[in-house]
């Protein structure tokens, strides 16, 4: 079709589920001093993208540390999906869980992890293995949590 005729925003949404689909490797995410595609030493790797504005993200988010906070073989990269305006808000909370990698995510839905993940509602969970291939895709903590208690 003409570029006129199509849909670029639905190309784009089509084209990250098939980046982010199960056993695809995850797209990469930088941050200040590393990106998750250099991590190493951990056996599954946790990505949430969630939001300070996001009320299941407030309840699910504490659950989500405890449940992994002792689980020495997973690492968290939690992206804050924020707005400038809720950076501080962010800045503090996540003062609450060390043990995640946390990513301040600016310009929420249009945040450049947010559009290469194809993110549209939070919090969105992905499971990755060793090698950074993803292998669950949980809708929700409770979900999450019962894929690490299947995988013991």
């Amino acid at each position: 079709l003409p570029r006129s005729y199509q849909d670029l925003a639905f190309i784009k949404d089509v084209e990250a589920k098939i980046k982010t689909a199960l056993g695809n490797k995850a797209p990469n995410i930088s941050w200040s001093d590393d990106n998750l595609h250099n991590l190493k030493g951990f056996d599954n790797y946790v990505i949430v993208f969630w939001s300070t504005q996001c009320g299941h993200c407030l309840k699910e988010i504490p659950v989500l540390y405890d449940s992994l906070k002792d689980n020495s073989k997973t690492k968290v990269i939690a992206i804050g999906m924020e707005e400038k305006v809720s950076k501080p808000v962010w800045e503090k909370m996540v003062l609450n869980y060390p043990n995640f990698i946390n990513v301040y995510g600016v310009n929420k839905w249009q945040n450049e992890f947010a559009q290469e993940y194809g993110i549209h509602s939070t919090p969105t969970y992905l499971v990755l293995d060793a090698d950074k291939n993803i292998i669950a895709k949980p809708d929700d903590v409770g979900a999450l949590k019962a894929f690490f208690e299947g995988s013991k």
